[in-house]
């Protein structure tokens, strides 16, 4: 059995989202008999071939259709976003010879994830029907209300409804942050989902909304990441030697006060800091942040820097995943997106709950106060990890053999 799968591979400079695209494809082929590999899809193509008047329409359309109110707050939380991208053309323009450099990392990375040879958009995604005899979409954020774009152009597809019912076709662990999630996204997913012949999703604060919505029955499964394990992510490891002891801070969140409480704590435990800057977009306050600037790193080394550091301080769900894989002492602080000033920490406090680690989440004010690096007892993470693989290995397996 030949598998595709649909999450964001293509064109992804994120850490987290190309790893868990490589580990989902895995751990699918992993399960005897079955063949998998991505499915490159470039899901801002047909939107940008709209002239921009139209583009224009549909987003104030959308953006009004929760109300008046909640049209101007998204709106001015797009125009803010705009801004800031604005506002930071010239310091990016600087930066173009180092963030290559990492584009660089991640296309090695992409590269060797095995994947469809053809790129394609709305126009074409049909084609790829006839090459595969499942399709499974997710995990990642694949369900998100992301923007008037997404919700336009690729939401329905990333629910794969241009497969035929003759398919197998199921979701695995997508993700869906409840917060500031408007009704034209729920309108619009919800009977997507009903033509799927199993969801599953990673969060269970997500289950009884959909479970409602849609009158079907939804699992939780685990993150494609951890799927796979220590063992196995160490084959997809480039190691990176560091002389000295260094803390990995990574922040996809704005602002300094998270930064300076990074910098105190490494230096209180004597570390050198290292940090992966300009992430998602170019920021200000990352200029002079992180005694080791890394620009080189792709995701075969992020893993390497999150195994081999004395402590790991992140606002991303993946860093965290990784640091309990890894067993690394970590602090997982609060992140503001500035997409739409909402808060993407459920992800978090569901995955954190649910290993028993709570306690690792921090505030600025107690990442300052704390005196040194937090020690972890494991033992109960790990046997919710090995049951629940299990259990999301059960679920691949009985909808791969419908």
């Amino acid at each position: 059995m030949k598998v595709g799968i649909l999450t964001f591979y293509y064109n992804n400079d994120n850490f987290g989202g190309q790893l868990q695209a490589r580990a989902l494809v895995r751990a699918v082929s992993s399960i005897k008999g079955i063949e998998a590999e991505q499915i490159p899809y470039d899901s801002l193509h047909s939107w940008q071939k709209l002239s921009y008047k139209t583009r224009m329409l549909k987003s104030i359309e959308q953006a009004f259709s929760d109300g008046i109110i909640n049209g101007f707050e998204f709106i001015s939380s797009r125009l803010k976003a705009q801004k800031k991208l604005s506002d930071n053309a010239e310091l990016e323009n600087k930066l173009k010879d180092k963030l290559e450099k990492r584009k660089s990392a991640f296309y090695k990375f992409y590269a060797e994830t095995p994947h469809n040879n053809e790129v394609f958009d709305n126009d074409t995604i049909e084609k790829c029907v006839s090459e595969y005899d499942c399709f499974i979409c997710g995990g990642d954020q694949i369900w998100n209300d992301w923007s008037d774009w997404f919700i336009y152009n690729a939401l329905e597809n990333y629910c794969l409804n241009f497969v035929p019912h003759s398919k197998i076709k199921f979701s695995y662990a997508p993700s869906i942050p409840l917060k500031k999630v408007r009704h034209i996204f729920i309108k619009k997913l919800v009977p997507a989902l009903r033509d799927l012949d199993s969801i599953s999703v990673r969060e269970k604060s997500s289950v009884n909304l959909l479970e409602k919505e849609t009158n079907r029955k939804v699992q939780v499964t685990v993150d494609p990441v951890l799927l796979l394990t220590r063992d196995q992510w160490d084959k997809e490891m480039h190691t990176i030697c560091l002389s000295e002891r260094y803390v990995f801070c990574y922040l996809l969140g704005t602002g300094h006060e998270s930064r300076d409480a990074a910098t105190k704590f490494a230096r209180k435990i004597g570390c050198k800091l290292v940090t992966l800057p300009h992430i998602i977009n170019v920021l200000e306050e990352d200029q002079k942040f992180g005694d080791i600037q890394d620009y080189t790193s792709g995701p075969s080394e992020f893993l390497s820097l999150i195994k081999n550091a004395e402590a790991v301080i992140t606002d991303s769900f993946h860093a965290a995943v990784f640091s309990m894989i890894y067993q690394k002492p970590f602090y997982v602080l609060e992140r503001a997106t500035q997409v739409s000033g909402g808060s993407m920490g459920s992800r978090l406090t569901d995955f954190l709950e649910e290993y028993g680690l709570s306690n690792q989440m921090a505030d600025i004010k107690a990442l300052e106060t704390d005196c040194g690096i937090p020690q972890i007892d494991y033992t109960f993470s790990e046997s919710v990890l090995r049951k629940r693989r299990e259990e999301s290995y059960h679920y691949l397996e009985s909808n791969l053999q419908r």
